[in-house]
């Protein structure tokens, strides 16, 4: 992945960035007792664009308990409506598409691969609506609502298409049996199933697998395993991303290569690993022609001017600078080989050019960003970049 940071360019290890002192602002006058409509709305905005879904209810209720007033005046109906295709346009019947952590508000496609549905809702708020279907990659979308003062019509309408890729991999196991019921390129070993394809391999703990309350799952679960490229990774490229050290980072990210797996029980009903028992994901930079090129000055980019050629910067010298930092970045990762050392900062402080690692959290569709260890000196070998890696945190 590469992330295009909301930094301080004249302090790359950014421990006190913008959003983070503005975090703490907030925090620090809420818990105090602050209860004016800004720092009240401060608060709710901050809660829900980090999808912390508890916190948000519980200062929304207390607000509304205690103004309701103004709480009815912030409050507008919201409606989303659009479709849902395959990759290769044909429809999708069945897909569930809801708001991120208010599950109540959504609705299935219908015999037109449709949906809509209504909720009110306060504002300004940061939405997400989230589809899943058991055979598909699922994708999510970011909305703003509106303060409905400045809003000429009470209903905020919003229109989303999406489109699907179907997987990779299809693969039924027994979680109590410990035994491969379908599927190739899956194996199991002493406390784990191993899947593996040309891009990734995935070493999935058998206790791992869990209902969405964090109950045990030991039954059969079929498995959905993707692999995206930049072409083909669009429905996941425009999400919200977080960073540990900088909070919300942005909202352009770039994949080279990107894994992403999904669980389902029986019934088709989701199943989660969770960050704190996680898996182990092998994957493969198969892109790094395209990071050398993202990185370069070519003659052959639009807008490329001679007088401002520099030769640093040109295919040749990026690509001999990525393997030096690869080198440097492998270097790192063997002095604690159960580590994942590569973070982020780690990666800004070294000015490496080495794209990130990020996890895709199915179930609040954004983003979060994870230390990594190259297993080899170079990206685009097979299985070189190891990390953690879970559906939701």
């Amino acid at each position: 992945m590469k992330l295009v940071p909301s930094i301080d360019t004249d302090n790359p290890g950014n421990k006190d960035s913008t959003y983070k002192q503005t975090r703490q602002k907030i925090l620090s006058e809420y818990e105090s007792g602050k209860r004016d409509p800004s720092t009240i709305q401060s608060y709710l905005y901050l809660t829900s664009l980090e999808q912390n879904n508890a916190w948000y209810n519980q200062a929304a209720k207390e607000w509304c308990e205690k103004n309701e007033t103004e709480c009815l005046q912030a409050k507008s109906k919201v409606t989303f409506s659009g479709t849902v295709t395959d990759d290769t346009q044909k429809p999708i019947v069945g897909a569930r598409v809801f708001v991120s952590g208010e599950e109540k508000n959504s609705a299935l496609t219908d015999k037109n691969w449709a949906y809509t549905f209504s909720f009110t809702t306060l504002n300004p708020r940061r939405i997400r609506i989230v589809v899943h279907h058991p055979d598909f990659a699922g994708g999510a979308h970011t909305v703003v609502t509106f303060d409905p003062s400045l809003l000429d019509a009470g209903e905020q309408l919003f229109e989303k298409n999406f489109t699907l890729t179907r997987a990779v991999q299809s693969i039924i196991v027994d979680t109590s049996k410990k035994k491969v019921m379908r599927g190739s390129w899956v194996t199991v070993e002493k406390n784990w199933f191993l899947i593996t394809n040309d891009f990734s391999k995935y070493l999935v703990p058998f206790d791992a697998i869990k209902t969405p309350d964090k109950k045990p799952y030991t039954w059969q679960v079929a498995i959905r395993v993707f692999e995206f490229d930049r072409k083909t990774a669009n429905e996941f490229l425009n999400n919200d991303v977080f960073d540990e050290v900088y909070g919300f980072a942005s909202e352009g990210l770039i994949t080279f290569s990107m894994p992403l797996i999904f669980f389902y029980d029986t019934k088709g009903q989701r199943l989660e690993v969770f960050k704190d028992n996680p898996m182990t994901v092998w994957t493969t930079n198969r892109e790094l022609k395209a990071l050398i090129d993202e990185m370069s000055m070519r003659p052959d980019m639009p807008g490329f001017n001679p007088a401002e050629y520099d030769e640093g910067s040109s295919p040749e010298n990026i690509a001999k600078k990525i393997k030096e930092d690869e080198l440097l970045a492998y270097q790192e990762s063997q002095k604690d080989p159960l580590e994942h050392p590569l973070t982020h900062s780690w990666l800004l402080e070294h000015f490496s050019r080495l794209p990130g690692f990020f996890v895709f959290d199915q179930s609040t569709g954004s983003w979060d960003n994870t230390g990594f260890a190259l297993v080899a000196p170079s990206t685009d070998v097979k299985h070189s970049i190891r990390a953690h890696f879970w559906t939701k945190k």
